[in-house]
């Protein structure tokens, strides 16, 4: 009873607990394989708490898969009948991506349920020493933060899904609305888990950025170099330029970490975009192209449909711009560490051991550039969302050619 009123309880002094409103609704999803403790996250199979975390996802897993089939031989039986071979091709292949971007968040949860584990892990150790006195301001803010972004998510996924349900009408797709509707939450709360282990980093960069700018603040006001007190500054300088080192080489491991554990499921969530905003996005304006050539009730039973297929590429184009705005920040902010240590080097009164030591952690900068990608396809920043963009409007423009 005991381990188990530990791991419901909240604390805004631990990580986890600042965590734990988003993880127990993707655990209960199973978008989280792991299980979380007290002091730490334990990954170990004898312990029933993580079996059961595996098992339940797997279950999920099978869930969705059987959701898919049972969705496309719903459309075998009713609808591919009327339609071209190559309509039939194309939307079996474009429905299979759409359920692949969240069966592929619970598979690499399955896979990389202990990475996943350490990464949590990692940061709770850096916050000890990097944030230090702020950590429950932090954490209380992560708490609430989490609290609205589980609310939003579920706010924005009604609003899609039953504005789409209500302007085709109930005899459109009937319950496989519903199908639609998981669908569309499980791929959101994907993304806001990545998001989320993002903004984590670039708020932890940021810190390591601020500590590093007053790390020698003493150096300017302090005249006594040869002295027992200047001795005693230089050491502390240089142990805290050694602590720094440390945790950004800790961060850059965290970046890879998340490169490996979430780079697969990325790259099937931005392939599925990148189809539904093609897709979306050519139906909704040849629909408007008939639109505008009707009048009366019939011009506003057609605009609503129009609108509910633009929403999702709309809503498509959103979730590719939150995952490049917040990669490409992070990346920003864990390689203007260099900025900041290019500046201090240009300081006259630089100690020349401290001037070594600043060399070094530039050198070790230099050659761990920090970038997020898809399985190391392409990179995840504003240059690849413009890139989607502009080619899912020239495909689009192509097909009405």
């Amino acid at each position: 009873m005991r381990n188990i009123k530990n791991k419901l309880s909240f604390n805004f002094v631990d990580f986890h607990s600042a965590n734990k409103p988003f993880y127990y609704i993707t655990k209960v999803l199973g978008l989280a394989s792991y299980s979380y403790n007290r002091n730490c996250l334990n990954y170990k199979f004898n312990n029933v708490f993580v079996m059961l975390s595996i098992l339940w996802s797997f279950l999920m897993l099978c869930a969705l898969l059987g959701i898919c089939a049972h969705h496309i031989n719903h459309f075998v039986l009713t609808v591919y009948n009327r339609e071209t071979p190559n309509f039939i091709t194309s939307d079996i292949l474009s429905k299979i991506l759409w359920y692949s971007s969240p069966a592929s968040s619970m598979i690499c949860g399955l896979i990389n349920g202990k990475k996943m584990a350490g990464i949590t892990r990692k940061l709770s150790n850096i916050d000890v020493i990097l944030l230090e006195t702020k950590r429950f301001k932090t954490y209380k803010r992560i708490f609430c933060f989490q609290f609205v972004e589980i609310v939003f998510c579920i706010v924005c996924v009604l609003i899609i899904t039953g504005y789409s349900s209500w302007a085709w009408g109930s005899n459109f797709r009937s319950a496989y609305e519903n199908y639609e509707c998981v669908t569309v939450f499980l791929t959101f709360l994907s993304d806001i888990q990545y998001m989320n282990v993002i903004y984590h980093l670039k708020y932890r960069y940021k810190e390591l950025n601020n500590k590093l700018k007053h790390s020698l603040t003493f150096n300017l006001h302090s005249r006594t170099i040869g002295t027992p007190r200047g001795r005693i500054i230089k050491k502390h300088q240089e142990e805290n330029l050694k602590t720094l080192r440390h945790i950004h080489n800790e961060l850059n491991e965290i970046v890879n970490n998340v490169n490996s554990c979430y780079g697969f499921q990325i790259l099937v969530e931005i392939a599925s975009i990148f189809v539904q905003i093609v897709s979306k996005s050519y139906l909704s304006s040849v629909m408007f192209k008939y639109l505008i050539t009707l009048k009366g009730n019939r011009f506003k039973y057609y605009s609503c449909k129009v609108i509910a297929i633009f929403n999702y590429a709309l809503f498509s184009c959103i979730k590719l711009l939150g995952l490049c705005v917040i990669c490409n920040l992070a990346t920003w902010r864990a390689n203007y560490s260099l900025v900041v240590i290019h500046k201090l080097m240009m300081r006259r009164d630089l100690n020349p051991d401290i001037f070594s030591e600043l060399y070094e952690f530039s050198v070790q900068i230099a050659n761990s550039k920090v970038a997020f990608t898809a399985f190391n396809v392409f990179p995840l920043n504003m240059a690849t969302f413009l890139q989607v963009i502009g080619v899912s409007f020239t495909y689009v423009i192509i097909f009405h050619q």
